[in-house]
């Protein structure tokens, strides 16, 4: 029933959409996203709860009517929303290369655990806990492999300090 949920209210936001195109000029430009993803099960979880597994990262972004198309495989973080408008605003070339950043970072509600992900790894903070994922190879998470992997963590680690040391206080 949970599925069923889901793509009702997909339905909706599509026929929502349809007839906002309608309505609007033909050279607007729309940017969609998500704030979280939805979890069906795969790690225990339902629903957007407070755990930072792909199904609730992974979140859809589509710009509409910019000139530019294309799929981005790469990680893109929400952060730059903001960028991209800007520069549909004042009718730059939106290269989707460009969007992407070497990792995407985010956080529970509570702020209480941080994530960073790049194309290949995925880093996860909690207290005095860490994990590393090689989504590659593990693409459901299940396997903790900082410890195969000493060098990677650290590094994700010291790019997850200075993402943190960039947020405003």
């Amino acid at each position: 029933r949970l599925w069923q949920a889901d793509r009702d209210g997909v339905r909706s936001v599509d026929a929502f959409v349809d007839r906002l195109m309608g309505d609007l000029a033909e050279d607007a430009v729309l940017l969609f996203h998500s704030d979280h993803g939805e979890g069906f099960g795969e790690h225990g979880t339902y629903g957007h709860t407070p755990v930072l597994y792909e199904e609730t990262l992974h979140v859809p972004l589509l710009v509409h009517g910019a000139d530019t198309d294309g799929t981005v495989e790469a990680p893109v973080s929400t952060a730059r929303i903001p960028e991209i408008l800007l520069s549909c605003a004042r009718e730059e070339p939106l290269e989707a290369g460009d969007l992407t950043s070497g990792h995407a970072v985010a956080r529970t509600e509570s702020d209480d655990a941080i994530a960073l992900r790049g194309e290949r790894w995925k880093y996860v903070r909690r207290e005095d806990e860490e994990r590393l994922y090689d989504l590659q190879a593990d693409s459901g998470e299940t396997s903790d492999v900082g410890d195969e992997n000493p060098a990677v963590r650290s590094e994700m680690r010291g790019a997850c300090d200075e993402c943190l040391d960039a947020l405003p206080e």
